[in-house]
C-alpha cells in the first residue's frame, strides 16, 4: 500500500471517528428533548395574541460560505385545558401567519410545558437523512480507496 493509499485512510479514519462522536452527542441531546416531547400529549387550540417574523442568520459549517438567513415566525400565544387559561411563546408556523389560531401541544400533567404543533414536529422529526449521508460520503471514499489501491482507479 502506497503512502497516499495510508493517508486516504487515516484522514477517513479520523473523519468516521468524528462523525461517530458527534452523532453520539447528538443522539443523547435528541433523547433528552424526546423525552420531553414525548410527555405533550395533549392538543388544544391556541389563540395568537401575537407574532413577530425575524430574519435570523443561519448557522454554516464553512467558515468561507455566503452567510445564510432564514425568516423565523415568533408567536405568543393563550389555550384553555380543563377551563384554565395557559399562556406560551415560541417558535410558531409561517405559512398561513395571518392565522389567528395554531395547535398547541402540551403536557396534560403541566399544561405550562407547552410549544406549538410546528415546533413539536420540527423538534421530534428524525434526524436519520443527514447521518445516512455522512455514511453515503464515508463509503464513497472507502471505495474510492479500495479501487485505488487495486489499481483500478
Amino acid at each position: 500500500m502506497d503512502k497516499t493509499m495510508m493517508i486516504v485512510i487515516a484522514v477517513v479514519a479520523v473523519i468516521v471517528v468524528f462523525a461517530i462522536l458527534n452523532s453520539i452527542k447528538n443522539a443523547a441531546r435528541r433523547r433528552i428533548e424526546k423525552e420531553f416531547y414525548e410527555r405533550m400529549t395533549g392538543r388544544a387550540t391556541g389563540n395568537i395574541l401575537s407574532r413577530n417574523v425575524t430574519k435570523e442568520r443561519v448557522e454554516t459549517s464553512r467558515d468561507d460560505e455566503e452567510e445564510k438567513y432564514e425568516y423565523v415566525c415568533y408567536v405568543t400565544y393563550e389555550f384553555v385545558v380543563n377551563g384554565i387559561t395557559y399562556k406560551g411563546s415560541g417558535e410558531g408556523a409561517r405559512s398561513g401567519s395571518q392565522k389567528k389560531q395554531q395547535t398547541i401541544c402540551y403536557d396534560p400533567a403541566d399544561p405550562n410545558s407547552n410549544c406549538t404543533e410546528y415546533y413539536y414536529k420540527k423538534k421530534t422529526s428524525s434526524h436519520i437523512l443527514s447521518t445516512l449521508i455522512t455514511l453515503g460520503i464515508v463509503a464513497a471514499v472507502l471505495v474510492f480507496a479500495y479501487m485505488k489501491s487495486k489499481g483500478k482507479i
